[in-house]
């Protein structure tokens, strides 16, 4: 994709996030996902407080954890905390959530080094069309 098109793809995305429902929605999805991670991991909110604590140098009280992770509160998690959450229980929906209406998708070392393999490729092909149109050049003059 282009940079001018993956520019205009988030500016339009930025502006359906700003009209307030996207965003809404996607604020609850992820909520919703990280609600049920919590839940069905084999820790217990006081423990993920502690792993918190550790990851991030500050405390938070189980408390304000709560607030923050109920899937039906509106509190907004703070991001360093979202991506620390995902760290520790392994589970990166909640994230994935958030960039997908944005049009960007999170990859894995496996995907990031395919991706790269398919950027080098293109950076042959094109290297290849401007070596033959160079030729091309040469042989006829032009």
């Amino acid at each position: 994709m282009s940079k001018k098109r993956n520019n205009a793809t988030l500016q339009l995305a930025l502006s359906l996030l700003e009209s307030g429902g996207l965003l809404s929605g996607v604020l609850d999805e992820a909520a919703t996902l990280l609600a049920e991670i919590i839940r069905k991991s084999k820790f217990s909110r006081e423990q993920l407080c502690d792993k918190l604590k550790a990851l991030l140098g500050r405390p938070i009280a189980p408390t304000t954890f709560y607030a923050w992770t109920t899937s039906t509160n509106r509190n907004r998690l703070p991001a360093d905390v979202l991506v620390a959450l995902c760290f520790i229980l392994n589970d990166f929906r909640p994230i994935a959530a958030l960039l997908a209406p944005l049009g960007f998708a999170l990859a894995d070392k496996h995907e990031q080094a395919l991706a790269e393999i398919g950027r080098v490729q293109l950076d042959r092909e094109h290297l290849a069309a401007r070596e033959s149109a160079a030729r091309r050049q040469l042989e006829g003059g032009n």
